[in-house]
């Protein structure tokens, strides 16, 4: 159902009227995609339910294609989609839900190797490497179900045939799916420490979920990779080829300019501090991150149930951004110890933070235009070089006494993973306190040096 509207106005909550056209619509969707076909008395046999629900949303959509050179209109759509509704404890325990995932350790490494081959190539105006992203739609749509299931629907009974988003083993299946086509198709083989990094002769890829990192070289990502994958899947694509390109991976914009790459974490920031400041008034500009409070014993009152739900939220934001803000990721580590109790002193943390982020919203990571074999301090005659390096604070947190453990790592002298972690232990000494960080730099450094070894 179209709503006249502008983009920075969303329409209202429609009546139920308007929802059930919607509803009626995904429905219909979902049949011409073998989704779901409608029952029949030869499917008595299929007994087991699937309970599902229609999830609502308004989407800003072109009703048309552009004509004469002008641009499309855009209006609110209202969608719905049909998902299910399964839970583990009406399952019980099951083993065979579990799906690889991505890491924060390789969402930088494609984009490090692709400036660094880019370096490299002697013949770059003859077939240059390009990195991009893909994003399959109607991801879980494609999968067959392990059987079929019977959705009891007011209109009639239809059999579940395909995967519905909701379902717990829809993303192994999905996984399963798209990394056999690939294997087979594409001729890449899996990365044995994360099967979600793939490599062939002319590609390496990184799958999460339904959305896909990519480098390769142009002329086999544009003539024979592309259309293999759009022969089976519906997808949307974006590729850096010449400077001011750019694409969005996982809600961060990666753009090539002359002195390589940046990579912004998206509209956290102000959609934090639009929250923070609907509810608790302005926040003010603070040149530090952290409350020197959130390191002192905390004996101030619980917030309540409301306050809590808000300060999860925002903090689990503050998690997402702090993979590209290294700065505020100690800051963001304090405040997230607090997210099951959440108090009045934790919430004053978080509104410094935010004082700072403030001031600080267009920061960004650079991963710079490399060198072969040349890091932040060691040089070797090779074409890549990992540097790691690790530093902690001996009893830094006053009340629990444990001390944290802090790492770097650079590829040919682009960062590509930082950490900050709590140590498990109180250190006795601050030569133990450093030993734990640099074990831990060196954990992390192995398994980086290991992915790299392998594309």
């Amino acid at each position: 159902m179209w709503r006249d509207g502008t983009q920075d106005e969303k329409p209202q909550e429609p009546g139920k009227e308007v929802d059930e056209v919607a509803a009626e619509v995904e429905l219909k969707r979902l049949m011409s995609l073998n989704v779901l076909r409608d029952a029949q008395p030869s499917d008595d046999s299929i007994q087991r339910t699937l309970t599902t629900r229609f999830v609502y949303d308004w989407r800003w959509k072109p009703t048309g294609k552009a004509e004469g050179g002008q641009d499309p209109q855009f209006k609110w759509l209202r969608r719905a989609r049909l998902v299910a509704r399964e839970y583990a404890f009406a399952e019980g325990k099951r083993d065979d839900v579990f799906s690889p995932a991505s890491s924060s350790h390789l969402l930088r490494l494609l984009p490090a190797l692709y400036l660094c081959k880019t370096a490299l190539d002697d013949f770059p105006g003859d077939d240059p490497y390009v990195l991009g992203s893909l994003d399959i739609k109607d991801a879980f749509l494609q999968v067959d179900q392990r059987e079929p299931l019977r959705l009891k629907m007011p209109s009639g009974d239809r059999i579940v045939m395909k995967n519905l988003p909701g379902q717990r083993a829809g993303a192994k299946d999905w996984f399963d799916h798209i990394s056999r086509f690939l294997c087979a198709k594409a001729e890449v083989t899996q990365c044995c420490l994360n099967p979600c990094l793939m490599r062939g002769e002319n590609i390496a890829v990184l799958v999460h979920v339904d959305d896909v990192m990519l480098l390769g070289k142009r002329n086999y990502v544009e003539n024979v990779f592309l259309p293999l994958l759009k022969s089976q899947f519906d997808l949307s694509c974006s590729l850096i080829k010449d400077v001011g390109d750019e694409f969005t991976f996982l809600k961060r914009t990666y753009r090539l300019t002359s002195h390589g790459l940046i990579i912004s974490p998206g509209n956290y920031v102000p959609k934090m501090l639009e929250i923070f400041e609907e509810n608790y008034g302005k926040v003010k500009i603070s040149k530090v991150p952290i409350d020197p409070n959130m390191l002192v014993e905390d004996k101030s009152d619980e917030l309540n149930a409301y306050d809590s739900g808000i300060y999860r939220s925002l903090v689990g934001m503050g998690l997402y951004l702090a993979q590209e803000r290294y700065d505020i990721a100690y800051a963001i580590k304090e405040l997230s110890s607090k997210m099951a109790k959440p108090t009045k002193s934790s919430m004053c943390g978080l509104r410094k933070l935010l004082g700072y982020l403030r001031q600080t919203s267009w920061y960004a990571v650079l991963l710079p235009t490399p060198e072969p074999g040349r890091g932040k301090i060691a040089h070797v005659d090779k074409h890549f070089i990992l540097e790691s390096y690790s530093d902690s604070d001996w009893s830094g947190h006053q009340a629990h006494r444990r001390s944290t453990s802090s790492a770097i790592h650079y590829v040919n002298s682009c960062p590509v993973f930082a950490s900050a972690r709590t140590q498990r232990v109180v250190s006795l000494s601050s030569c133990e306190a450093e030993l734990h960080a640099l074990v831990s730099a060196a954990g992390d450094g192995k398994y980086i040096a290991g992915c790299l070894s392998f594309l």
